[in-house]
């Protein structure tokens, strides 16, 4: 989140406010101002729904817990860390290249402070807590003492501004500041990495087919300005030109895809026999990891993990995809954003580009 957007917001609505003190003696709050106060009603309802939603939750995410706490428990014999850390890095191993996206946004929030993420993220809901305690609170003040609540005898435009002032009161500033500003920090990691990781690629991909329009322009056009209308021959090369970054766009795709399984493999395999390794030297079995055994194997299986993503499933199969179904939906969900993302600012650049030519 941008905190400047929010001074310039600011600045507005006093710039306002005071063009309209000078337009007229009545001091009345400007239509900015009352738009960012209306939004506070709006938002308290939204998180009475969700407070809603989250007590009908609430209990069945508590048996469930209940039940995987069972689970664990009754698994704990067994070494239930080790064995999912091992099923992790095998997932890894023979299908990571098909969840590119995800894997690079994981990594992005890992390096960027994971545990911090998680602790600011507790930090606003308890800010959410205490502004929906504030609002319960006042939407029972009767302050005049007639037996009516205050909010039910005030206008529209008051209620708003009353339950904005309610959400700054209730509010810590510094603590919401500082919970943005990770987040944000984050987000733009995570975006950052996402879009050098795929404008690499494109770029590769338009350069390969800027080399490949260059020879298809020498040698095949002008055989085919022989057989072709001489209505068609201005559209010949614009015709070459884009097949040839089709096919130089497919084959960076591909050469990505290459490097992503071979780094899916590898580390996949690292992470499934490290889980082994841990799992043996919890139970005394240390002769199953010392040497040079683990290590091996780890290169092994990561051999077979490149070998079936290259040459067996060309596809992900359709049980794994069940299996799977989070990490496919939110590959697939990454994946169009980070699309769109890049086709907008690769438009943008084309747009300046025009603006200025050099």
């Amino acid at each position: 989140m941008d905190f400047q957007f929010f001074g310039v917001l600011l600045y507005n609505v006093m710039s306002e406010d005071r063009k309209s003190s000078r337009k007229s003696m009545k001091r009345q709050p400007s239509s900015v101002a009352l738009r960012l106060a209306g939004m506070a009603p709006f938002l308290l309802k939204v998180e009475a729904v969700l407070s809603k939603v989250v007590a009908v939750a609430t209990p069945l995410h508590a048996k469930g817990m209940e039940a995987y706490k069972e689970f664990r428990r009754a698994l704990a014999p067994y070494g239930p860390d080790e064995i999912i850390q091992m099923l992790t890095g095998v997932a890894m191993m023979f299908f990571g290249g098909f969840f590119i996206t995800t894997i690079a946004v994981y990594e992005a929030i890992d390096q960027g402070g994971r545990e911090s993420l998680v602790k600011n993220i507790k930090l606003i809901h308890e800010e959410v807590e205490s502004v929906r305690e504030a609002n319960d609170f006042d939407d029972q003040r009767d302050d005049d003492n007639d037996g009516i609540a205050d909010v039910n005898q005030i206008s529209a435009e008051e209620y708003s501004v009353r339950k904005f002032l309610v959400v700054v009161r209730a509010t810590d500033p510094k603590n919401l500041s500082d919970a943005f500003g990770n987040m944000y920090t984050i987000l733009m990691a995570v975006v950052a990495t996402l879009q050098v990781k795929f404008a690499r690629t494109i770029s590769l991909g338009l350069s390969i087919g800027h080399i490949f329009s260059k020879t298809a322009t020498k040698f095949i056009v002008p055989p085919l300005k022989e057989l072709a209308p001489k209505d068609f021959h201005p559209w010949i090369p614009i015709i070459i030109n884009y097949i040839c970054k089709m096919i130089g766009a497919s084959i960076a795709f591909s050469l990505n895809r290459v490097l992503s399984t071979i780094h899916t493999a590898i580390r996949g395999a690292r992470l499934a026999t490290d889980g082994f390794t841990a799992w043996a030297e919890s139970r005394d079995m240390h002769y199953l990891s010392d040497g040079y055994a683990d290590d091996a194997f780890a290169f092994l299986l990561a051999g077979l993990g490149i070998y079936g993503q290259l040459f067996v499933w060309s596809k992900l199969p359709f049980i794994v995809k069940l299996l799977l179904f989070p990490a496919t939906l939110t590959e697939w969900l990454l994946s169009m954003l980070v699309s769109l993302n890049v086709s907008n600012g690769t438009s943008t650049a084309n747009q300046a580009a025009a603006a200025n030519p050099k």
